[in-house]
């Protein structure tokens, strides 16, 4: 494995001409993994995947009935794992939320069932990112490229394949979904020539990171922990307290996940999504504390800002008081925005 090219970040940022295949972008999310392959050079076609990001050993794998939740199997020191499941498909699950996530076997189990969705078994780059926090620390970044280079086993038994990653490059999450902006934003010159923030919920970090003039501005970019996890356990008392009704925050994760507009709870189904907003009011004032104290010494307010990932829809009405005057757009499919922008980077980091 290579991992010692790292062009700057603003040459990532640059307006996107993809010209390489081979090349694969993962977002291993706790709550989603993501995935992105670029198919046609000429076009910039993109392949996506959204999945669940639950993984475990396969030996507590739970079997649903009728249930289409089909696990990538994938082997961590020779043992086999199943991942790319829903987190309650394992018996006595736990999910921890912490910085050290990228070092946990669930992790690496995640990864590899996203590099068995690659065309090919040879990836020749392979971008990936970290919250901002992490991303600003080299020795992190060079721990988690080494740990996804090289060879990696998928698959079982006569279906056992290996897929090696040649090169990793770690970049911070939100860069993926700016450069993503650059395929669908309507004026391309304002994200060329302005300051744009993008501000990426995800469950267990909020963060969000300032391009100007597609340079990125480390000093200004940062993040939060008031998240999506957050945010969930806020809807859930919520709901107890006005009802009485005892609700696992996963059901609300789920129906952000598949589009669902009803939670299931005791029996009974409500509309999840006037909890969901009564409880982002809360939680994204905090956020929108800390993003204004990050904002401090800049002189110049956004001109754009690229909301992303999968709660961004739940911080709009709180980005738009903080900044009237700016423009605000959400991402088509949010939660794969920065995935696809990872991709786009590693097409043209990889010609």
């Amino acid at each position: 494995m290579a991992a010692d090219v790292h062009p700057d970040l603003h040459d990532d940022a640059s307006p996107i001409a993809p010209t390489a295949t081979g090349t694969f972008g993962l977002d291993i999310g706790y709550s989603n993994l993501k995935t992105a392959e670029l198919l046609d050079p000429r076009t910039a076609a993109l392949r996506t995947r959204l999945r669940p990001a639950g993984a475990g050993p396969l030996a507590d794998l739970t079997r649903g009935i009728d249930r289409g939740d089909v696990p990538t199997v994938v082997e961590i020191d020779g043992v086999a794992w199943a991942a790319a499941v829903p987190h309650q498909a394992f018996e006595g699950y736990e999910r921890g939320t912490h910085e050290r996530y990228w070092q946990t076997d669930g992790y690496l189990a995640l990864a590899r069932a996203g590099l068995a969705d690659a065309g090919t078994t040879t990836i020749r780059l392979l971008i990936t990112g970290l919250p901002v926090a992490q991303a600003k620390d080299p020795a992190t970044k060079r721990a988690l490229e080494h740990r996804l280079g090289g060879v990696h086993p998928v698959g079982q038994d006569g279906l056992r394949r290996e897929v090696r990653v040649e090169r990793v490059r770690v970049v911070p999450q939100p860069l993926g979904a700016f450069v993503d902006a650059q395929t669908w934003f309507t004026d391309a010159e304002m994200l060329r020539e302005g300051r744009v923030l993008v501000l990426d919920p995800g469950f267990f970090s909020v963060d969000w990171a300032v391009f100007e003039a597609t340079r990125f501005r480390p000093g200004s970019s940062a993040t939060s922990h008031f998240a999506m996890s957050v945010l969930l356990e806020h809807a859930v008392a919520l709901v107890k307290e006005e009802t009485g009704l005892v609700v696992p925050p996963e059901r609300f994760e789920i129906a952000l996940r598949e589009g669902r507009h009803q939670v299931l709870g005791e029996g009974r189904r409500f509309e999840a999504q006037p909890y969901l907003e009564r409880a982002a009011t809360k939680v994204s004032a905090q956020v929108m504390t800390h993003l204004e104290r990050s904002l401090r010494g800049e002189e110049t307010r956004p001109d754009v800002i690229v909301l992303a990932g999968g709660g961004a829809a739940l911080y709009r009405p709180a980005v738009e008081a903080l900044f009237p005057r700016s423009v605000v757009a959400v991402a088509a499919a949010p939660a794969l925005a920065n995935v696809r922008g990872f991709a786009l980077i590693a097409a043209k980091a990889g010609s």
